[in-house]
């Protein structure tokens, strides 16, 4: 009966770690770290988050000088995971506004926001650097 016991228990613990890895394992985008991207879900209502996006009257791009429209923008975004090496170049959605990205969207519903990533500054030429809260990086250029 000890055995079958000791078995039992080590199968449950064997469990329990597996599925606290799945959880616990920070990969690109909610998923593994492959082209499939957009699983961040947006928790809040989206007109109410769009309006709490602050904007920075201090940009030094100086409020609009960006030559950027407020909007949605096509982009070309290089991604880097520091954690576990992963980078990936991809072409995305961003929504500009002020002359700052606030919004990266993925091609399968998922979105980065306010809750996610701070507005950036876009240069001149239409790059923005951002670092999420899970401290990954996405090189931002927008194509127009």
């Amino acid at each position: 009966m000890g055995n079958k016991a000791t078995n039992i228990i080590g199968f449950f613990i064997g469990l329990g770690i597996l599925v606290l890895a799945n959880f616990t394992c920070d990969h690109v985008f909610g998923g593994n770290d492959s082209n499939d991207t957009g699983r961040e879900k947006r928790t809040d209502n989206n007109e109410e988050n769009d309006q709490a996006i602050p904007s920075r009257s201090s940009s030094t791009n100086g409020g609009g000088d960006c030559g950027f429209e407020d909007g949605t923008h096509s982009a070309s975004v290089d991604y880097l995971n520091y954690k576990t090496g992963y980078s990936n170049t991809y072409e995305l959605e961003v929504v500009v506004k002020d002359c700052q990205v606030v919004e990266i969207d993925f091609p399968k519903g998922g979105w980065l926001d306010g809750d996610h990533i701070d507005p950036t500054d876009i240069d001149d030429s239409g790059d923005a650097s951002i670092i999420d809260d899970k401290g990954r990086s996405f090189d931002v250029h927008i194509d127009e």
